[in-house]
């Protein structure tokens, strides 16, 4: 599957990039960092290269940002250990970079006690925040100087042991929340969604969340009963725990007994 390249997108959009950072930041001439450039990119590829429209998304970003506090939030020690916690109750953790320089996020959602994730839900406002920080995480995660694609991330949803339990209105009405939280804020961050081990069942759920995912998004996604067999080459064989066919062992969420990454950083 080919990489998208975002430094030549960079220089091919770099007039739209300087327009929407003058709009939305006041930027008075100076230039942006990198990081704020692709950023930038990602409103505008959001809205169709659509300056206007880009702007107002962008500002919206930056103003609920400060208004939770996120930057202080994803260095404040309470906040760091509530989200390592959820990590045991929502089987996610950060598992390194592929092999094009992506971040890597492995979830079990099959393996949930899903009456555990309902009762961790119940502030959903904390919730969100938490899956906030884990979406901020993975855009912040540092990458090789030279990786074409510096926002994208890639997501795998072990789906092995769902079942009627995961239809829950209660925990759809979760998803729904998180998922307002990345498209609204955290647009163009998706590379690949690989979903492995999908029974039969998850045709049913796939209907009931489809509808919260943009168009984009759902292009993204890829659906599998198994584990796809080229999925070590696209993603690198060294760099996934064996239980998706690669060569490391002891990963957690697969070994509950290894010990979790360290991010936030």
């Amino acid at each position: 599957m080919a990489v998208l390249d975002r430094r030549a997108l960079l220089k091919t959009h770099a007039a739209l990039i300087q327009a929407l950072y003058a709009a939305a930041c006041d930027a008075d001439g100076k230039d942006a960092n990198m990081q704020r450039k692709h950023e930038l990119l990602a409103h505008l590829r959001a809205t169709d290269l659509n300056v206007g429209n880009a702007t107002i998304r962008y500002k919206e970003t930056l103003a609920w940002k400060q208004r939770v506090g996120l930057d202080k939030i994803m260095t404040a020690e309470s906040w760091r250990n509530q989200e390592r916690a959820l990590r045991t109750v929502l089987l996610y953790d950060y598992i390194g970079l592929d092999q094009h320089g992506r971040p890597m996020l492995v979830e079990r959602v099959g393996a949930w006690n899903v009456s555990e994730v309902i009762n961790a839900s119940d502030n959903l406002e904390d919730f969100t925040l938490l899956h906030a920080m884990a979406s901020e995480t993975l855009v912040r995660m540092e990458r090789p100087p030279d990786a074409p694609d510096p926002r994208g991330t890639v997501l795998i949803m072990d789906m092995e042991g769902l079942g009627f339990r995961h239809l829950s209105p209660s925990l759809l009405g979760v998803f729904r929340a998180i998922n307002q939280i990345d498209e609204k804020f955290y647009p163009d961050c998706i590379a690949h969604i690989y979903i492995v081990k999908a029974p039969f069942l998850f045709s049913a759920l796939q209907t009931l969340i489809s509808p919260f995912l943009n168009h984009n998004t759902a292009s993204k996604v890829h659906v599998s009963s198994g584990v796809p067999e080229d999925l070590p080459e696209h993603l690198g064989k060294d760099r996934l725990p064996q239980q998706l066919l690669g060569l490391r062992e002891n990963v957690f969420p697969y070994d509950l007994t290894a010990t979790s990454s360290e991010h936030p950083l």
